[in-house]
């Protein structure tokens, strides 16, 4: 499993105990944070900068909800097998695990579980898009743009897609994206995606989702609609 108690600024790793004390330094600086005496140019500079950090935090939140949730539900599965907890206990503390995520994300449990889902897609499935939201060139809603329309691929074919559209995360408007992402599903796999019928499940992997968009995608997404070479 990847080591989701990680991440880098500045070329620096941040690691266990450290990483919660950096992030609260860091929220203290953006919160004192003033725009007014700024230029044009900083200001830009500024809108710019915060976009990528909004994406860079959103993939750290990912990592760090999938890690949460599985070590959780790794925990549970163990006292279930050794008699520790009865099924009911068990079930009742994996749901504990998603309430203290909406605490957390301060959102309703059924917005968490929507959460764990696109956590766990980015970390196990979408590789190249999570990649890209790591380092602050993709927005939150693009990679979840990319989970919805894979979301009835199994892992492999999912792992596919990703690779697919690697070329075009950030080269083609949300619109476009949607529609490459939703051909690459129908061309790994049309029976999964005529099944589920544009049901919107972002945590997929198997079973229901993948969104209903269509339409041509314009440059930047070459061979999105073909097999892999």
């Amino acid at each position: 499993m990847t080591d989701q108690g990680t991440t880098s600024t500045a070329g620096e790793s941040v690691v266990g105990d450290a990483l919660p004390d950096r992030l609260a330094a860091a929220l203290g600086v953006l919160s004192g944070a003033r725009a007014e005496v700024l230029s044009e140019a900083e200001l830009l500079q500024v809108v710019s900068l915060c976009e990528a950090a909004k994406g860079a935090a959103a993939a750290l939140q990912a990592r760090a909800t999938a890690r949460f949730v599985e070590d959780r539900d790794a925990r549970v599965a163990q006292d279930r097998a050794d008699g520790v907890v009865s099924a009911r206990e068990a079930s009742c503390r994996r749901r504990g695990a998603r309430a203290e995520l909406a605490l957390a994300r301060r959102c309703a449990p059924g917005q968490a579980d929507r959460h764990v889902g696109l956590a766990k897609s980015l970390v196990h499935d979408l590789p190249s898009t999570l990649a890209a939201l790591t380092s602050g060139e993709l927005s939150e809603w693009r990679a979840t743009i990319v989970a919805r329309e894979t979301a009835c691929l199994s892992h492999d074919d999912r792992v596919e897609a990703d690779r697919r559209l690697a070329g075009c995360l950030t080269s083609v408007g949300d619109r476009e994206l949607a529609a490459a992402a939703h051909r690459a599903s129908a061309d790994l796999d049309a029976e999964a995606l005529a099944q589920v019928g544009g049901v919107l499940d972002v945590g997929g992997g198997s079973g229901a989702g993948c969104g209903g968009a269509s339409g041509e995608c314009g440059s930047g997404c070459g061979g999105v609609g073909a097999s892999a070479s």
